[in-house]
């Protein structure tokens, strides 16, 4: 589901932590990963570049994004819990990893 085949952050791979807030931007139809130590980049799965942002396409629901988040937080070994979080912006879906 994911176009990433890794995560990295400050050049060293990474992995979904609690508190990383996965960003849905219905505007360009991009997803990325907020944390507060420091910039998440994503491996594109076809190219092997390093984005902060991916393409995954305009018109998402919040419930996919819901779902993304979940399944996001368990790739990284977590229980796949998150929580909404009211975006800056009306266009930005916000699901914040729990645990």
């Amino acid at each position: 589901m994911f176009p990433f085949r890794k995560l990295y952050m400050g050049g060293a791979e990474s992995a979904p932590r609690p508190g990383d807030r996965l960003v849905y931007d219905e505007t360009n139809g991009t997803l990325f990963v907020h944390r507060e130590e420091g910039e998440v980049m994503f491996q594109d799965h076809e190219s092997g570049d390093p984005s902060a942002r991916l393409f995954i396409g305009r018109g998402w629901t919040r419930e996919m994004t819901k779902a993304s988040a979940e399944l996001y937080a368990r790739l990284g070994g977590l229980s796949g819990s998150v929580v909404a979080v009211e975006g800056s912006f009306p266009t930005l879906h916000v699901f914040e990893v729990a645990e």
